[in-house]
């Protein structure tokens, strides 16, 4: 971290998707995370990969990610890996697990609710944290469903930041297992998220 302070820049996530193999562990549990870079995508994105496991070593969900390392002034996208200042190891024979990540917007239709993004979630970059996000998919099905359910895979695409104050306006829909979900502000799209439960 202390040498992209020193450069004035920092990794924003674009996208990300993780598949759940089998239910969440229970409140208490041990989770190890083991996370690592697998390469660029159109000299845009860094891919990283992720591997969560129960206390008994036993995968309980995977998943892929696809960074932006970004000017923090004016948030421009710099050249990868050019503008890296250091090498990331070569993992190109550890798994991949979501190879592709589809670029999709908010679904159209009927705004189920506004939310003013507060204060309490801002991250480092100054901008709403990715984790919040997910809370709000896990709140649209709850309210959906009258459970959130047990969720099998999910997608969630950040496409713009959210700063504290700004409100979102937030549209849904569900189809059978599926949903789509997300939150515009002004008319721009801000997330988008997809996946389906059990």
């Amino acid at each position: 971290m202390a040498y992209l302070a020193e450069r004035r820049q920092g990794w924003m996530l674009s996208r990300i998707r993780f598949s759940f193999l089998r239910p969440l562990p229970t409140l208490g549990g041990t989770i190890a995370v083991e996370t690592y870079p697998v390469g660029f995508h159109r000299r845009l994105f860094a891919l990283r990969e992720f591997i969560f496991r129960d206390g008994d070593g036993r995968e309980w969900a995977v998943g892929s990610s696809w960074w932006i390392l970004v000017e923090l002034e004016r948030l421009r996208p710099l050249e990868l890996p050019a503008a890296l200042a250091v090498d990331l190891p070569d993992n190109s024979a550890r798994r991949r697990f979501f190879p592709e990540l589809e670029k999709f917007a908010p679904p159209a239709g009927e705004i189920r609710w506004r939310h003013i993004v507060p204060e309490s979630g801002i991250d480092v970059n100054g901008h709403w944290n990715n984790a919040e996000y997910a809370a709000l998919v896990h709140d649209f099905l709850a309210r959906s469903r009258k459970t959130a359910g047990e969720l099998k895979e999910i997608q969630l695409n950040f496409l713009q930041g959210a700063l504290a104050g700004e409100e979102l306006a937030l549209t849904g829909a569900l189809t059978g297992t599926e949903f789509e979900f997300g939150g515009s502000r002004d008319g721009k799209a801000v997330f988008a998220a997809r996946g389906w439960f059990k």
